[in-house]
């Protein structure tokens, strides 16, 4: 599925000075403006634009750990790892619940 999301990478943007109220702290993809966090406190604003920025590398990350425990099978087995009796199964399911988050507005 291509992603109707501004593709990676992204980047933190500080504009003049947020800790004196005269700027702001924006996420961009080049000169492109993706979001722009307008929070009570420039720390957390900072702390968050870090967060937010890395989404498309967190998303493929994702879906890239996804595709190898649905299409790697145990040997000798050859159970999925996908199966609720693996470990990391609990893994597995947060990063299609992420994936599933991310992606729902796209179908």
């Amino acid at each position: 599925m291509e992603t109707k999301h501004t593709p990676g990478p992204w980047q933190v943007a500080q504009y003049g000075d947020p800790y004196t109220g005269h700027g702001h702290i924006s996420i961009v993809r080049g000169e492109e403006k993706i979001a722009r966090l307008t929070g009570i406190s420039p720390q957390r604003d900072e702390v968050n634009s870090r967060l937010i920025a890395a989404a498309p590398e967190l998303l493929a990350a994702c879906k890239a750990l996804a595709e190898v425990v649905l299409n790697h099978h145990d040997e000798p087995d050859n159970r999925s790892l996908a199966s609720p009796e693996q470990p990391g199964f609990e893994a597995y399911q947060q990063a299609c619940a992420a994936i599933e988050a991310a992606e729902m507005s796209e179908a």
